[in-house]
């Protein structure tokens, strides 16, 4: 009980301490009449992205020599939806007979219904549980953050190619013609 009190006293006083200095770093902007931008800020433009990984071979020899991770390579995943964090209307993007095939030699591939429209190669780490492809088909790339269950998995994508902050949600399926909701 004394030391709820105590971290209760502490968050108060921490709190008022913050606000005073608010106050008082806004008051003395405020005499100034050019503001200067803090020196701490990165512009965000300056983000370096990479806006395609070639299929070399350098990374298709990673593709093949990776040790198979059966979690993803056991099944065709459907994708169910997929969504922007930062766009406005935040709404889930439905998918109809769209698939992703990851095969345990490190070859994708990616197609609606009968029609493949994607194929390539791609490296899985399990440690910082990315997955990169790469393009044969088209001048694209992705890279991406997974986390996997039996059932679904989520791509979360990361900067290097541009997929951030989409989020897309697969799951697991023997065939494109089942329902995948």
């Amino acid at each position: 009980m004394k030391f709820n009190l105590f971290c209760t006293i502490l968050s108060f006083s921490l709190f008022i301490a913050c606000k005073t200095e608010k106050v008082k770093q806004s008051s003395d902007t405020s005499s100034n009449a050019v503001k200067e931008t803090p020196k701490n800020t990165i512009p965000a433009n300056t983000v370096s992205r990479t806006t395609y990984g070639k299929l070399d071979d350098e990374f298709i020899k990673r593709s093949q020599t990776q040790k198979p991770y059966l979690m993803i390579t056991d099944s065709l995943w459907l994708f169910y939806a997929a969504i922007n964090p930062s766009k406005s209307e935040n709404k889930p993007i439905p998918f109809e007979k769209t698939w992703l095939d990851l095969k345990e030699n490190g070859e994708f591939e990616y197609g609606i219904a009968e029609n493949l429209i994607d194929k390539g190669r791609y490296t899985y780490d399990q440690v910082s549980t990315q997955i990169e492809m790469r393009s044969a088909l088209k001048d694209s790339s992705s890279l991406w953050r997974i986390k996997v269950d039996p059932d679904a998995m989520i791509l979360i994508g990361e900067e290097k190619y541009g997929n951030s902050p989409w989020q897309v949600k697969l799951v697991r399926r023997s065939n494109y013609n089942q329902p995948n909701r």
